[in-house]
């Protein structure tokens, strides 16, 4: 697949996070915005879930879900060119465990850190999961899409 891809091949996306008991809703809240470009950031409307932890600990579940290829496209590119080069060595040598099917590609990034205005693949417990819905037939294809949007170092 060669070219610039185009968002067309993305129907969704997912961003969330687990709020604890011990953390500022507001805060989780700006993290996940974070991730967005600023332009998007003041109309980005999050849902929440108040779920109940294993000890009865109240969690708030913070999430967004879009399937507006203006958001996608603005959200990738923010993405992709944010992230360091040894997050998409990292990503793409542990692909295989982040692909759901065929179509779908998982990262977890820093929460702290998108707090901070930085955005840091992390696979500890405290992070924003992203999920990236893509319309593609095999994981191979998803590879090579990530890759042409930078999301994976590839071959420049």
């Amino acid at each position: 697949m060669s070219g610039k891809v185009s968002v067309n091949h993305v129907r969704e996306i997912i961003v969330g996070a687990f709020c604890h008991a011990t953390e500022d809703v507001r805060k989780v809240e700006k993290a996940i915005l974070n991730l967005f470009p600023e332009e998007f950031r003041g109309e980005l409307k999050l849902s929440r879930e108040s779920l109940k932890g294993y000890y009865g600990n109240p969690i708030t579940v913070l999430k967004l879900k879009s399937g507006d290829q203006k958001l996608i496209a603005s959200f990738l590119e923010y993405l992709s060119s944010s992230l360091s080069d040894s997050d998409k060595f990292f990503l793409e040598s542990t692909f295989d465990l982040r692909v759901k099917g065929s179509s779908i590609f998982y990262l977890r990034l820093s929460k702290t850190d998108a707090y901070n205005g930085s955005i840091v693949v992390s696979d500890s417990g405290d992070v924003i999961k992203v999920e990236l819905k893509f319309k593609v037939k095999s994981k191979r294809e998803l590879m090579e899409l990530c890759k042409s949007i930078n999301l994976l170092m590839g071959e420049r």
